[in-house]
């Protein structure tokens, strides 16, 4: 496919803080989530329909999954086991199933994103797996002095895939990490470099093609601006060798960055991947990570440039805990609940932003403000995205918003019920409780 463009949960008290440049999507234990993509409409400039356009597309319930990129580099840091990765090749791959890239014309798709170093990743993935659309697993990364590319693919989770639901497109992440941090500096050697360019995209290429698989996810961190231009070429060389596969390429970019060509990326991948969080992040400025009217100002500026067929909306489901003076920490879902319930901190729903906080104070007597991301902030985004018709949500974990994506089921008629048509925290909260 060319074209011419949570309730997020994890186990873990606490995780070692990376810091993005810009975006940033953390994913967690029952992680899933990265990008719904689909096939371009025909007419399109720059964009020749994808050879699968008349498959239909397999069912499902809408949903919404998030990425994890940072979460598996920290994750990364704290095994460096996993970050020496090796491409695995099967000894008898399995014959390519016909599938489609497509959605259907009255939803958005579901996709449902998968981590190897989380356990319970694989028993989210089984769970959701009849319901999700595409599968975007972490498995490629390129890094070090030669930015090889390294691959990681969990046969298991391949194995559930292939067995359970062997329609499913598979478009691995792909990230700039190596020893478990982001390597921006060897992403702009590569970037730069012509030569290692193309043997890049000659590997990803044929790592796609031993596999099966139907496109890559391109998850660059710490993109300077003097890298764009660089990018483009890749992008562009990447695309003319996806062309006789017709494989897609998702592009994820920065919800709100003004370094970032928007409209010019989107004339070179398949789908741009919008993660609509960290209005406040890695700094020392506590706040909410993605306000009601930050996201909604944020995206409605976003798609004035962007065709929505051929954009996904990456919703949030994470934290930070910011201690007085520090930088913020990281924290999963579940890891912001159980903080609360440690420090007896009583968790308040900030009517302003539309965004869960609490605050206490450390055993040292320091003062912490925690802000986070629920399946509440994320029906309110859908709610405003709708408007919109994008391509696909991706969040996570798969089982509760798949639920809260369903307009026709019980929770979700219990919510707009109970909250007179707003998803209020007083009717649903207990469903988060631990």
């Amino acid at each position: 496919m060319q074209k011419r463009p949570s309730v997020f949960e994890m186990t873990g008290e606490s995780v070692t803080h990376i810091f993005r440049t810009r975006w940033l999507a953390i994913a967690g234990s029952t992680l899933f989530g990265l990008a719904c993509v689909i096939s371009l409409l025909p007419g399109l400039p720059n964009k020749p329909q994808h050879p699968l356009a008349h498959v239909p597309a397999s069912g499902s319930t809408q949903g919404i999954l998030k990425p994890g990129n940072r979460q598996a580099c920290e994750e990364r840091t704290r095994n460096p086991q996993w970050s020496q990765r090796r491409i695995w090749t099967p000894s008898n791959p399995a014959p390519a199933p016909l599938m489609s890239l497509e959605k259907p014309h009255d939803r958005a798709l579901a996709i449902g994103f998968y981590v190897n170093w989380d356990a319970s990743s694989y028993s989210s993935l089984r769970r959701a797996l009849p319901t999700l659309d595409w599968v975007i697993p972490t498995w490629t990364t390129v890094g070090g002095p030669n930015m090889a590319l390294n691959a990681d693919i969990d046969s298991k989770a391949l194995q559930l895939i292939r067995t359970l639901k062997p329609a499913t497109p598979i478009l691995p992440l792909l990230q700039n990490t190596f020893e478990g941090k982001w390597d921006g500096e060897g992403l702009a050697r590569m970037l730069e470099n012509p030569a290692m360019r193309q043997a890049r995209i000659a590997e990803i290429v044929s790592f796609l093609d031993a596999h099966h698989f139907q496109g890559v996810t391109i998850d660059f961190e710490e993109v300077t601006p003097a890298m764009h231009h660089a990018l483009k070429a890749f992008l562009s060389e990447l695309r003319l060798a996806f062309l006789p596969h017709g494989w897609a390429i998702v592009l994820s970019v920065p919800f709100d960055d003004a370094s970032w060509d928007y409209a010019g990326y989107a004339k070179l991948v398949d789908f741009e991947l919008l993660m609509g969080y960290d209005q406040h992040w890695g700094g020392k400025q506590a706040g909410s990570i993605a306000a009601k009217g930050w996201f909604e100002r944020t995206l409605h500026k976003r798609m004035k440039q962007l065709d929505p067929e051929h954009t996904i909306i990456a919703l949030g489901s994470y934290g930070y805990d910011w201690a007085a003076g520090s930088n913020a920490e990281v924290l999963t879902f579940d890891d912001a609940l159980r903080r609360a319930a440690n420090s007896q901190a009583h968790i308040s729903f900030d009517f302003r932003t539309q965004n869960p906080h609490y605050s206490y104070n450390d055993h040292a007597g320091i003062a912490h403000q925690v802000w986070f991301l629920d399946g509440i902030t994320a029906s309110n985004q859908i709610h405003a995205a709708d408007n919109y018709k994008p391509y696909a949500y991706v969040s996570s974990p798969a089982w509760l918003l798949v639920l809260l994506t369903n307009r026709s089921g019980r929770f979700w008629r219990h919510a707009r019920i109970a909250c007179k048509g707003v998803l209020c925290p007083n009717a649903v909260w207990g469903k988060w409780s631990l």
